[in-house]
């Protein structure tokens, strides 16, 4: 995708070592730590084995942004999008869009009919791009603050 003469090319990262640095290049962009939260060793298990690894990067091949789809659920055929984040210096240049439309087009190749998320009360840029892109507010988590917002596929 060409926008803002910035290059964004979205891929799906194998390699638990590069999934893992963009995990801390990028964790300062969320309000609250990732990698230093006391769950991190449990969430990076379910990533590394199940989740599909998007890494967004520009045109020198620095990563600016990443994402973290779980579409295996056979039963509901929902995908789940665990994390998406991009590097501050990176936001406003159509990197959040490159990702959210990979991970919906990864969510249709894996049969899944629905994307559900979850985002921070106060994330209110988050929530607006998230419903620009046809997400809806369906249930709120009281005590984490946090809208669960879902997309039909």
């Amino acid at each position: 995708m060409c926008m803002d003469n910035n290059v964004i090319t979205v891929i799906v990262e194998k390699e638990d070592r590069n999934k893992l640095i963009a995990m801390q290049e990028c964790d300062y962009a969320f309000q609250k730590s990732i990698v230093n939260s006391l769950d991190f060793d449990a969430m990076w298990e379910k990533i590394s084995k199940n989740a599909i690894f998007l890494v967004a990067q520009n045109e020198k091949l620095e990563t600016v942004g990443y994402a973290a789809l779980y579409a295996n659920n056979t039963k509901t055929h929902q995908a789940y999008i665990s994390l998406l984040c991009v590097k501050k210096e990176a936001q406003n240049n159509h990197v959040g869009q490159s990702l959210i439309n990979e991970c919906i087009e990864k969510a249709l190749c894996n049969k899944m009919n629905s994307i559900k998320l979850e985002v921070l009360t106060n994330n209110y840029k988050a929530i607006a791009f998230y419903r620009h892109n046809g997400f809806e507010i369906y249930d709120i988590n009281q005590e984490k603050n946090s809208y669960y917002m879902l997309k039909n596929l």
